[in-house]
């Protein structure tokens, strides 16, 4: 009798590895498999593929929450960067609009839990983005509790 794996065997350095999200209200799917490649899906539209971009020369573009974070602590870290805008989006589609080369950086100064992120996290690293916490580190799953640290999801803008 073959045994199931145990939630030991997780490794918590591991990050996601493949991310589906569907905005029905907006008609999009966004897919990604790291090492594989993201793609956006509109409905009526061929399913291309997606990549994170290079920082305009007007500023970066800073992905930001309405109800969520702390503008002081925002200010804080866009000091000193020229900024182009902020658009605001809800949370999964922060990673998705990355993904998509539609903006630059997400910093999430506030609470989130790891579903919360996984699926965003892994599209991202599949168009070549990167998550990291405030100090630099991968942000880890599968870890407990299941709170994420504060975190700064990235395109090409280091």
């Amino acid at each position: 009798m073959a045994s199931s794996p145990s939630i030991s065997r997780w490794s918590s350095t591991a990050p996601p590895v493949m991310g589906v999200i569907y905005a029905p209200v907006l008609g999009t799917t966004y897919t990604g498999v790291v090492g594989q490649g993201a793609t956006l899906a509109e409905d009526g539209k061929a399913t291309s593929a997606i990549s994170v971009r290079d920082v305009p020369e007007e500023g970066v573009t800073v992905l930001a929450s309405r109800r969520h974070g702390d503008k002081e602590t925002l200010e804080a870290f866009l000091k000193g960067r020229p900024l182009a805008g902020v658009k605001n989006a809800g949370s999964s589609l922060k990673f998705c609009l990355l993904a998509a080369g539609e903006a630059d950086v997400y910093p999430r100064f506030g609470n989130t839990m790891e579903w919360d992120t996984a699926a965003g996290h892994a599209i991202l690293l599949a168009a070549g983005g990167r998550v990291t916490t405030e100090d630099g580190e991968p942000l880890r799953y599968a870890k407990s509790p299941l709170l994420n640290p504060y975190f700064i999801a990235w395109g090409k803008l280091t």
